[in-house]
């Protein structure tokens, strides 16, 4: 069988210059020297009507960071 590896994702996003906005999904993975490299998987790029869709869907969600209280295990509530 062969060796399966496992790779952490990441989300980067932002605005091109022509003003569309994307986001993009790529692996990390160890490069020489042990610098981590990112790696595209996907893209996504959304005109004004499907970031503003995007937008409408996510309001009111909370998304989680390294430092919110689920992650960390610390007591308390985070609201959205």
């Amino acid at each position: 069988m062969a060796d399966q590896q496992f790779y952490p994702q990441s989300i980067a996003w932002g605005r091109l210059p022509n003003g569309r906005f994307f986001v993009n999904l790529d692996m990390q993975v160890n490069g020489p020297g042990g610098k981590l490299l990112r790696v595209p998987v996907t893209s996504f790029l959304f005109t004004k009507e499907e970031e503003n869709l995007l937008l409408a869907t996510l309001r009111g969600l909370h998304i989680a960071n390294g430092s919110s209280p689920e992650i960390t295990g610390a007591k308390g509530i985070c609201g959205g």
